[in-house]
């Protein structure tokens, strides 16, 4: 796998880009060049806990939450693939990704925040997420100054 890296600085308080990444409704603005906004999580966020990312026909993923750290560090690991709402079994192709992480690292000096994000990911899917990424970071960016 290879990791890919994304960051952006943000004019507001840490506190805010991890409000704006993981509140519910601005979660679903950020994650539309992922999805076309056609994505569901279901988690009740904890570290710990099991993390399902899927849409509308019931594909996706079913992921982990390594670690939450407010307002400092998310850490996901992906899992397994969900086809039809069904987790799948591994295959060769999905044993190329199973057990990537994908982490979100907050950093603050003087009220400017530093975003890294760092994905594992297989060849196959490295342009979908150096496409995407940039789109959603910018979102995040915009969504967290606009106040």
């Amino acid at each position: 796998m290879k990791v890919l890296k994304f960051s952006t600085e943000i004019n507001a308080t840490r506190e805010k880009v991890w409000e704006v990444l993981w509140d519910e409704e601005s979660y679903k603005k950020w994650i539309k060049p992922f999805s076309n906004g056609d994505l569901k999580t279901i988690s009740d966020w904890k570290e710990g806990a099991s993390i399902t990312f899927m849409d509308s026909k019931g594909n996706g993923m079913q992921s982990k939450i390594n670690k939450m750290s407010p307002p400092e560090t998310m850490v996901f690991q992906h899992l397994k693939e969900i086809k039809n709402g069904e987790v799948q079994p591994s295959t060769p192709e999905t044993k190329k990704w199973e057990g990537a992480l994908e982490s979100y690292n907050l950093t603050e000096k003087n009220a400017i925040t530093s975003l890294l994000v760092k994905m594992d990911t297989s060849k196959e899917h490295e342009d979908f997420f150096n496409e995407s990424f940039p789109k959603a970071l910018k979102i995040v960016k915009d969504l967290a100054e606009e106040n």
